[in-house]
């Protein structure tokens, strides 16, 4: 009756959610894709990516493999592949990244650091939150 169609299959799930009424604080630490709906204050690492929608706030620092922002970040971000920075987004902190979009509108304020991916290793830019 109900045939799975693979093409429409997102390998790509979510696999921590905060959603929009939602505020917490501490260290959140993933192997899976994060997405932010609501309020997170901490430090955030992940192995994959971040997804800050567009109504939520994060104060704190983030490390992952890509990360979209249409929220507001107060804090720094260190993205070992792209971060894509859209109209409604808004970062005050340091970035360092390996490639960065950003759209018209979006806001940035702080200083970048952009690297090659085989110059990764190079010293980090940004001091984790309590070591």
């Amino acid at each position: 009756m109900f045939k799975k169609n693979k093409k429409n299959v997102n390998a790509k799930v979510v696999d921590t959610l905060i959603g929009v009424e939602t505020t917490m604080r501490g260290e959140l630490h993933s192997k899976g894709i994060i997405r932010i709906e609501g309020s997170f204050r901490g430090k955030i690492v992940t192995e994959n990516n971040v997804i800050i929608g567009e109504k939520a706030t994060v104060t704190g620092d983030i490390f992952c493999l890509n990360a979209f922002i249409s929220g507001k970040l107060e804090g720094n971000i260190e993205v070992e592949k792209k971060l894509d920075v859209f109209s409604s987004g808004i970062i005050y902190g340091d970035i360092k990244v390996g490639r960065l979009m950003m759209e018209d509108g979006a806001f940035f304020l702080g200083n970048c650091q952009m690297f090659k991916p085989e110059d990764k290793k190079t010293e980090s830019l940004i001091q984790p939150l309590n070591g």
